[in-house]
């Protein structure tokens, strides 16, 4: 009886090293590195936006430079200016480059600007024109402060 035991013991233990496996891969790593250019570009300068009291949400667009909401009236508002190779579709007209936008908000995809209070101004819809000019809506939530605003975010064009 005990060399059955000492039998069927042997007999597991063989059994559970023959059922263990080792797992193997290998894994395929990328880079690509691509050299930039430094451009410069003149502010996107919203300017002075003149609101009625008590005001509920507004917007600014500088594409059209329209306005919703309580604007009385917008002085020295310009889009901005990026210095790259123009990009232009197959009838010579502007074409939109390939960009990127950082220092901006991923959850909104917007640049909140700041005044040193509660952040209740913030831009959104940018966008970058094969010229160069870039275009943005300003949304100004209700009741903001009278006080000057302001924020950045960087631009890379793909060319």
């Amino acid at each position: 009886m005990r060399k059955y035991f000492l039998l069927s013991v042997v007999t597991l233990l063989s059994a559970t090293n023959v059922m263990a496996e080792a797992l193997n891969s290998s894994v395929q790593v990328n880079a690509k590195v691509e050299y930039v250019t430094d451009m410069t570009c003149t502010p996107l300068n919203f300017g002075t936006i003149y609101l009625k009291s008590g005001n509920s949400e507004s917007t600014l667009d500088l594409y059209g430079m329209t306005t919703t909401g309580n604007i009385v009236e917008v002085d020295g508002a310009s889009i901005g200016q990026c210095n790259f190779n123009p990009v232009y579709d197959e009838d010579g007209e502007p074409d939109t480059p390939n960009y990127m936008l950082s220092g901006v908000d991923s959850d909104m995809g917007s640049v909140i600007l700041h005044s040193g209070a509660e952040d209740t101004i913030y831009i959104d819809n940018i966008r970058v024109h094969g010229d160069g000019k870039i275009y943005a809506k300003l949304t100004i939530e209700g009741d903001v402060p009278a006080q000057s605003y302001s924020g950045s975010f960087s631009i890379t064009v793909l060319q």
